[in-house]
């Protein structure tokens, strides 16, 4: 109860806590022993399957203990390995589940200009080092944190991001991060893949399996986060963005972690950017695997954060294009973006199009397509035809939405519906 902070009417036949952490431990005692920074060490620490225990023996020896035998005497050389890890086990747990919560007040945001101001990006959990994602953005590896525990994910397919791998590692348990920063405004953004629990998980469950507080600078910023109901799924990554997000009066920014029920709090990655004062950064993003950069020197991030459809690379020239990159790729059939924005706020959605296949001369020439478009339950096209809108085939097409509010787990989701095509 102490260790896991479970009240004392603590039932397991109704909460798989003790179960799932002995699980997590059984899996990371076999992947450090087998295949990690142990695989060479004479002893060999396991916990069996059904059971509860440490279970110590020989490398050496041959064949590993069954399951069920009784508990093998160990030698002083097994003591001597068991006892430390034994030890910073239960550090671990009194780290991660007593340490305070800072209680800080905000400073007052200066007046910054984005050059002024540099960009964090963390790869929470991951200890071994950083990376260049597919947008040119340099990720480093965890840094700045007090407690928890750092995990691999076992099972790395996200479903709706081309690159994963802002998702193979998490922080997990209850968590701080104290992220130095020079004054000034910022935009936070949260990565998250839930893994565990869902549809095909090893520990099953699905919504509300797994609930936890985040808080800035002391200050709750969402109670509780749900990642599999808001993804949403399993296997789903989504990005929270937080607005007016400044350092504390000692120069830092606090980000807590804090566990509810049944699980420990997670993130996969975390980013702080120069932002703007009561509004979010535009979110631009080109169907395509790679990025573009448009005349004004605007990145268009990859395609991401999309479930359904299929994606194929163009090559005709766009009359009327912008820039021609936006149009090198394209994303067709039946398909949802799921964009989490700042909650409370109103957004314009302004989509690029440009008929690429029908209508040009061929088989195909005399096919149409049209299409039904819905964000938050509403229509904001009906059997839409980019071909017969932009006059004809290969010509920029450009639709705008004002208004649009996110849904109640703070997305706003593009849906495209075919009718034809």
């Amino acid at each position: 109860m102490e260790a896991l902070g479970r009240p004392a009417t603590f039932d397991p036949k109704t909460d798989s806590i003790v179960r799932v952490e002995i699980r997590k431990l059984r899996m990371t005692l076999d992947e450090h022993f087998h295949r990690g920074a142990g695989k060479d060490q004479p002893i060999i620490l396991r916990v069996p399957k059904g059971e509860y225990r440490l279970e110590a023996f020989r490398r050496d020896s041959g064949t590993e203990p069954p399951q069920a035998a009784v508990r093998p005497a160990l030698s002083r050389t097994a003591l001597l390995i068991a006892l430390p890890v034994l030890a910073a086990i239960a550090a671990t747990l009194w780290i991660l589940f007593r340490a305070p919560e800072p209680q800080l007040e905000p400073v007052q945001a200066q007046p910054a200009t984005a050059a002024a101001l540099s960009s964090v990006r963390i790869l929470a959990g991951n200890l071994t080092g950083g990376f260049s994602d597919s947008a040119g953005r340099q990720w480093d590896s965890d840094r700045f944190f007090e407690g928890g525990l750092a995990a691999a994910q076992a099972e790395p397919a996200v479903t709706n991001v081309d690159d994963p791998r802002l998702y193979l590692f998490h922080r997990e348990g209850q968590f701080q991060y104290h992220i130095p920063l020079k004054p000034g405004l910022y935009e936070l953004r949260l990565y998250f893949a839930e893994f565990l629990y869902g549809q095909g998980g090893a520990a099953g469950g699905g919504e509300v399996s797994r609930l936890f507080r985040i808080t800035i600078n002391g200050e709750a910023a969402i109670d509780p986060l749900d990642v599999v109901a808001a993804a949403p799924g399993r296997g789903v990554a989504m990005r929270r963005v937080f607005l007016n997000v400044a350092p504390a009066a000692d120069g830092k920014l606090h980000l807590g972690f804090q566990m509810l029920r049944p699980d420990k709090a997670f993130v996969n990655a975390i980013e702080v950017v120069p932002g703007l004062k009561d509004r979010m950064l535009p979110i631009r993003m080109v169907a395509a695997p790679q990025p573009a950069t448009d005349m004004e020197g605007n990145l268009w991030e990859p395609d991401s954060f999309v479930i359904g459809g299929r994606r194929e690379a163009r090559s005709r020239t766009i009359d009327g294009a912008p820039v021609p990159s936006l149009f090198q790729s394209e994303r067709f059939g039946h398909f949802t973006y799921h964009l989490h924005v700042v909650p409370g706020r109103r957004y314009r959605l302004n989509l690029w199009m440009a008929e690429q296949y029908f209508g040009f001369p061929g088989p195909a020439a005399k096919r149409r397509r049209s299409f039904d478009l819905y964000v938050a339950g509403k229509t904001l096209l009906k059997e839409f035809d980019p071909l017969r809108e932009a006059g004809g085939p290969g010509r920029a097409l450009r639709r705008s939405f004002s208004g649009l509010r996110p849904d109640g787990l703070g997305a706003i989701r593009v849906q495209f519906v075919p009718s034809v095509n």
